[in-house]
């Protein structure tokens, strides 16, 4: 996946918490009204978004997006409502 197809997580708002060269992989933190703090990871090496989110009746929650699932569309999507449903991205139990 190209690193630079994909918008800038902080161009929305969310706020830089870390990297990881070795996992090609960038953390970022946002403060929803109606979510609270969501965490998303961005691995841009596999193309795969991960956020983790307390949602009101299933507790918190990992949704992720991957492969040609995650695209542009998507991820800015995703970055404007963490919990934008898509029937393309799937959940686990964090």
């Amino acid at each position: 996946v190209s690193y630079q197809e994909f918008p800038d997580a902080t161009d929305y708002g969310w706020t830089f918490t870390g990297s990881c060269e070795g996992g090609r992989a960038e953390f970022f933190e946002k403060d929803f009204v109606e979510h609270g703090v969501v965490k998303l990871d961005f691995y841009y090496s596999t193309g795969t978004v991960k956020t983790v989110l307390d949602h009101p009746r299933q507790g918190v929650t990992q949704l992720f997006a991957k492969g040609e699932a995650l695209s542009f569309n998507l991820y800015r999507a995703i970055l404007q409502n963490p919990r934008h449903h898509t029937g393309k991205r799937y959940r686990r139990r964090a």
